[in-house]
């Protein structure tokens, strides 16, 4: 499991803020990209 830094960033800046729209503003990326990430992340299964 390799995980990019982009995808950790916006994990870790999603759970820390509690929030996927508070998460895009603070990372400044889409709320598309920042669910992508993290759904990307959940898909291996271990979260």
């Amino acid at each position: 499991m390799r995980y990019s830094l982009e995808s950790l960033e916006a994990f870790v800046q999603t759970v820390s803020s509690g929030s996927l729209s508070e998460a895009t503003c603070a990372l400044g990326k889409s709320q598309s990209t920042i669910s992508m990430a993290v759904a990307g992340m959940e898909d291996d299964s271990w979260l």
